[in-house]
């Protein structure tokens, strides 16, 4: 963020002006990254012969995400000092929306932000996580599930509790919330549950079903996240740290799941090599005892 008091003003009252239309720029650049992040990482994924291996995220990409997190994370979060460039935007951006937000826009943001609930998508997690029990995907279902417990019982609980930011005013009557503020919890309830989604839906789904899903869990993600600021029941900082918690721990939750599945099919495929090699010496032993019988005695 820049240093300068007035230019951090201005963008704040330019971010509130145009609100709803950089949302929706947000949304549509994030499908385009994902899309285009999914045609760079085609040849890596291809370029073996096992598919299992095709499908895993690629080590590159799980270390990029972790660090970028991190370093977002840890940049918003020593931005939280009282007077600190990011801090001023925050406050002068929630200050725009609760003066400039129609009632319409308002009741609507309400009812979307509902979406990341913690009972609400417990309740959706646990018919995902039935689907694919019913699917016989037993590790996807079980990493589903960690992957969303721990982040909404543990991780951003912890870090709310360590940060104990304040949340801003909001007295529009259209949503209450308590609690602390920094990271928002459905920012990272939400980016854990659509993002898992959308790489469900891109390994379970083809064609254009795929695409349509990936695009739909994408947006949904955004637009949640952002429904916390429209409400100024979170500051923006909020919501990008929430974001970035979120994607880090998502995507180590999978690299895990992962590099378990393929050390167990190693060590299955190496059981099965030993049994087939004992197998074929059996018979080999067999057949030279068989052919010993059968000649004559000298």
């Amino acid at each position: 963020m820049p240093d300068s008091p007035d230019l951090t003003l201005q963008l704040a009252a330019f971010a509130g002006r145009h609100a709803l239309a950089l949302i929706a720029a947000a949304i549509a650049g994030t499908i385009a990254l994902v899309w285009l992040g999914a045609r760079a990482t085609r040849p890596w994924r291809h370029a073996g012969a096992d598919p299992a291996a095709a499908r895993r995220l690629p080590l590159r990409i799980v270390a990029a995400v972790v660090l970028l997190g991190g370093v977002l994370f840890g940049a918003l979060a020593d931005e939280l000092r009282e007077g600190e460039a990011m801090e001023r935007f925050d406050a002068a951006l929630a200050a725009a929306l609760r003066a400039g937000l129609d009632d319409r826009v308002l009741r609507a943001t309400s009812w979307l932000t509902r979406l990341g609930d913690g009972p609400v998508q417990t309740a959706l997690g646990a018919v995902v996580a039935l689907g694919l029990l019913a699917a016989r995907e037993r590790l996807m279902a079980v990493t589903w599930s960690l992957a969303l417990l721990g982040n909404g019982l543990m991780l951003t609980p912890t870090l709310k509790a360590l940060f104990a930011r304040a949340r801003p005013p909001h007295d529009h009557g259209w949503l209450a919330a308590d609690g602390f503020s920094f990271p928002s919890g459905h920012a990272s309830g939400s980016m854990v549950f659509f993002g898992l989604l959308a790489l469900l839906a891109a390994r379970l789904l083809d064609g254009w079903a795929r695409r349509l899903a990936v695009a739909i869990c994408l947006a949904l993600l955004v637009a949640v996240g952002a429904s916390r600021v429209l409400l100024q029941v979170h500051y923006a900082s909020d919501v990008i740290a929430g974001f970035a918690v979120g994607a880090a721990w998502m995507v180590v939750c999978v690299a895990l799941a992962e590099a378990w599945a393929a050390r167990r099919a190693g060590s299955h495929g190496a059981q099965r090599a030993a049994a087939g090699s004992g197998s074929g010496s059996q018979h080999a032993a067999a057949a030279t005892a068989s052919e010993l019988d059968r000649r004559p005695p000298s």
